[in-house]
């Protein structure tokens, strides 16, 4: 069951914060492809100590499907801290806590862009029966096969040199692989209807792929902008540095140590490692 804490953190009360998070996972299980119907949380409790009674709440679900385990992603979770500094208060983490510790057949994911080290001290509490998962690129074979396959008896719409553009475009970064698939998907299509053309015989080259890069840049700005807002100013001199072609000093090693974790840069710290978020930057610095 999904939750974007995102919105949930939208709520400036820890009431409002408790209600969202309730309704975002009796609706989650609705959609399940086995639907479970979820009661309601007990209204007056919620409003009376949010936290305590969503705590009931989650122990009566529980016992009433006792045969079954709940998965529950919350995504975006370092929203919760948003949460924590308007109410001044920690109870929703202390209840993950308590969620994490003591009931048995929920599992929680913290799905999110920031490494612990990032986020303020007082995580290192709440997370601590936890375990961290890196999520990176795929492998090249797995991401041509996304492009090719992306679901069952898939047209071949690629000449190869595509594939090899999209590659090297994103390194094979999931969401950029399919945001770029989708665009130049859409963009064939009008073309195909304005030009009356064979769909059958149509496929993309590299050009193609050249030419969506705006309007990628353009509907992934959402990403792009929470990639650039996440990074620390010393991050953001140091990427405009080598945007006009300067060479990281021996002052710059923890920088580049961290933006070289965050997949941002190489190594060496003088090149981007995703082609597509460098002309995203280049495109930004220029609009500055």
């Amino acid at each position: 069951m999904l939750v974007d804490l995102q919105g949930a953190a939208s709520a400036t009360t820890l009431k409002g914060l408790a209600e969202n998070l309730a309704q975002q996972i009796i609706e989650a299980a609705r959609r399940l492809p086995r639907t479970v119907n979820l009661p309601n949380p007990d209204a007056k409790k919620l409003a009376e100590d949010p936290f305590p009674a969503l705590q009931t709440w989650f122990t009566e679900i529980e016992r009433s499907n006792r045969s079954q385990r709940f998965l529950l992603c919350l995504d975006e979770y370092e929203r919760l801290d948003e949460v924590v500094k308007a109410t001044s208060s920690r109870a929703p983490l202390n209840f993950i806590r308590n969620l994490l510790q003591y009931q048995q057949n929920w599992i929680v994911i913290f799905s999110g862009s920031h490494e612990l080290s990032e986020l303020d001290d007082y995580w290192s509490d709440y997370l601590i029966n936890t375990r961290a998962l890196r999520m990176t690129y795929l492998q090249e074979s797995e991401a041509r096969d996304l492009i090719l396959h992306p679901v069952e008896n898939f047209t071949n719409i690629y000449e190869p040199t595509a594939v090899d553009a999209i590659i090297q475009l994103t390194r094979c970064q999931p969401f950029l692989v399919q945001l770029v698939c989708y665009e130049l998907v859409e963009s064939l299509n009008g073309d195909i209807r304005k030009n009356q053309g064979n769909a059958d015989t149509v496929k993309a080259t590299a050009q193609n792929v050249e030419e969506i890069i705006p309007q990628v840049l353009e509907v992934g700005v959402q990403y792009f902008r929470e990639l650039w807002t996440s990074l620390a100013d010393s991050d953001r001199s140091l990427l405009r540095r080598i945007i006009h072609g300067e060479t990281p000093t021996q002052q710059d090693k923890g920088v580049v140590r961290k933006l070289t974790r965050k997949e941002m840069l190489t190594q060496e710290g003088n090149a981007f490692q995703v082609p597509l978020v460098q002309k995203y930057i280049e495109q930004l610095l220029e609009e500055e």
